[in-house]
């Protein structure tokens, strides 16, 4: 995703400030699902995951972390 990111901010097409924005609403939206499972999937999966996990990493070959993962 980075080189994307850059390119768009380089170019004037995305603003920082609302790439944040977009990965925050992206975040709450991937946690909506949890409200669908039925009650009987949740006695057979021990429960309800009432939270995520992400693991975002990277560096450029010169060992500088990648702009994108400022956002997590």
């Amino acid at each position: 995703m980075d080189p994307y990111y850059e390119k768009d901010v380089q170019a004037g097409i995305l603003q920082p400030e609302f790439a944040q924005e977009l990965v925050d609403a992206l975040w709450l939206k991937y946690s909506e699902w949890v409200w669908t499972i039925s009650a009987n999937t949740a006695d057979y999966f021990a429960g309800y995951n009432q939270f995520q996990n992400l693991t975002v990493g990277g560096k450029t070959r010169s060992g500088v972390l990648y702009r994108i993962c400022w956002f997590i």
